[in-house]
């Protein structure tokens, strides 16, 4: 699997949790309270699969790769990708400091939560797809093989050390299982329903 395919098959993982959140959300408003262990799997999903794991090897290594072809980080596509994880941090972190409100049935705590989980929801939705339809087309058509290699190495050393990515795929599973979410197929770009996979499917 080369770099690009990997964080793409990530994304399809955070997918399936946003998927579970969005499930999440509907059946809070429906109850009017928060299911909070599941609220804090997921929450703790995103914080540290998404973010630590998955958005550390962009910032810290892809970009950083075409930023030496000549894309700066304040300005055009990378700049873009900076605001969205800064801003999906903003929302993640209101989410996390409602749970326990919102899962006691405190109204404000709870509306806190559905708004900015829907609006992370969102902005993650529209991130991946400009990721997988813009940014790493374009990283693939100007990255060599070598530093394609480069790169494959020092996401295979990134992975080694935070080691704990079998234990977020598990809760994601957890989650999906629960909700009746089904992961979108590995090599579906689509942010929309899709013919090939389905799109976002669920049996809900």
């Amino acid at each position: 699997m080369t770099p690009i395919e990997l964080l793409m098959s990530e994304h399809r993982t955070i997918e399936m949790v946003l998927d579970c959140l969005e499930a999440m959300c509907d059946e809070a408003r429906r109850t009017k309270s928060l299911d909070g262990v599941r609220a804090a799997a997921a929450t703790d999903f995103i914080r540290n699969y998404a973010d630590r794991i998955h958005h550390a090897k962009e910032e810290k290594r892809l970009f950083v790769a075409m930023e030496r072809l000549g894309f700066g980080p304040d300005e055009g596509p990378i700049a873009v990708m900076l605001s969205d994880h800064n801003e999906g941090r903003a929302h993640v972190g209101q989410m996390i400091a409602s749970i326990t409100g919102a899962a006691d049935g405190d109204e404000a705590a709870l509306r806190n939560f559905i708004g900015n989980a829907e609006a992370f929801i969102d902005l993650l939705r529209s991130h991946i797809y400009k990721e997988d339809n813009i940014l790493y087309p374009m990283a693939i058509d100007m990255l060599s093989q070598a530093e394609i290699d480069a790169l494959e190495e020092e996401f295979r050393k990134a992975d080694a050390e935070t080691g704990d990515s079998d234990k977020y795929l598990k809760i994601a599973e957890s989650l999906a299982l629960h909700y009746k979410i089904t992961k979108k197929s590995e090599d579906c770009r689509s942010t929309e329903f899709c013919g090939h996979c389905g799109g976002f499917q669920s049996e809900r």
